[in-house]
């Protein structure tokens, strides 16, 4: 037996990207749960032209978020790929049918990391 819960207490997560002084356009931004096991919990967006970005519904709970330069084949639901980047990650706690608006710097990768 399956059992599907709808709720409507998705938060609101939007901001901006920033980089060596300008808004990032194109930047992959990854709201990771603490818990990273929890993989149908981790939200992804694409910013706009002018850097920003916006993720809805969003379940309750502890956060961070990363904007990377680019997706690797989804390696950011690899905890120890993201911990690479731990130092421009910006914590995020996310109370029920909330709104927050942050700010994350851009993790710029030379070459690919693995």
């Amino acid at each position: 037996m399956i059992h599907v819960l709808l709720k409507k207490d998705g938060a609101l997560i939007e901001g901006r990207v920033s980089g060596r002084d300008k808004l990032v356009s194109k930047a992959f931004v990854v709201l990771a749960p603490d818990d990273r096991k929890k993989e149908h919990l981790y939200r992804t967006a694409t910013t706009t032209s002018t850097g920003s970005f916006r993720i809805t519904a969003v379940a309750p709970g502890r956060y961070t978020a990363y904007a990377l330069d680019r997706n690797e084949e989804d390696a950011f639901y690899d905890d120890e790929y993201l911990r690479k980047f731990a130092k421009n990650s910006v914590a995020v706690n996310v109370d029920p049918s909330s709104s927050k608006t942050i700010v994350v710097p851009l993790v710029e990768r030379l070459a690919t990391v693995k």
